[in-house]
This record gives C-alpha cells, structure tokens and sequence, in this order.
C-alpha cells in the first residue's frame, strides 16, 4: 500500500518539478523565438537599406545611360547631317528609334497577363462549390 504523499514511487514534488521543469523549457522557447524575431527584424531592416541604396545607384545608372543613348543618338544625327539636310538625318534617326520603340511595346503587350490571378480564381471557384456541395 503506497503510503502517505506517494503515488506510484512519485511524490508530489516530483510532479511540480517537472512542472516547473516544463514551464522553464517553454518560457526558454518563447525567449528564443522573440530574439529569433528581433534579430530576423533587425538583419531585415539592414537588408533593405542595403537594396534601397543598390537600387539608388541602379537608377542613377540606368539614367546615366538613357542619356548617354540620347547622347550616342544625337551624334548619330549629326554625322548624317553632314552628308544630307539635318532634318532629314533628325527625322530617320527619329523613325529608327520609334521602330525600336513600338516594337518593344508590341512584344510586352502580347505577353501581358490576359487572365490574372487565374490559377486563384479557379482555386477559390473550386472551394466555393466544394462549401456548396457540403451546405447542401
């Protein structure tokens, strides 16, 4: 017969040690996961400064070199203007550049997204009729 305070070769200070035991490992865990947090937060918050500044410099190239292209066009216009009137060198450059120009809009218009989010769409189709079928 197990006596007095016993259960089972337990007693009841072993059950509020393993309590105790257990609150610990969880209070540890959540302490883990907040600075696992505030440390994915801060190396986040560095990383977009960082993309904020290439990016800053990616714009500045990518102007440095539209006007560096206008620049290469406007000598283009002046060599042919040596050997023809200069309108006529400013309006073929100008022709050339509006080819190239409407083809790249005719190209990005025939692969624009003609049905968005059409996988979604079906999804969210397919789920609606799925509750139906349960409701009815």
């Amino acid at each position: 017969m197990l006596g007095r305070g016993e259960m089972g070769g337990k007693n009841r200070g072993d059950d509020e040690s393993t309590v105790q035991t257990v609150r610990d490992i969880v209070a540890g865990a959540e302490h883990l996961l907040h600075k696992q947090m505030q440390l994915a937060e801060a190396e986040l918050k560095a990383d977009l400064r960082v993309q904020a500044r290439a990016f800053g410099s990616l714009g500045i190239g990518a102007l440095t070199a539209l006007v560096a292209v206008t620049m290469f066009l406007v000598t283009g216009t002046l060599a042919l203007a040596a050997v023809m009137p200069a309108w006529l060198a400013g309006l073929i450059v100008t022709a050339a550049v509006a080819t190239v120009a409407a083809t790249f809009a005719v190209v990005g218009w025939r692969r624009r997204v003609r049905q968005p989010l059409l996988l979604t769409r079906e999804a969210l189709k397919r789920d609606a009729r799925w509750v139906k079928e349960r409701l009815a």
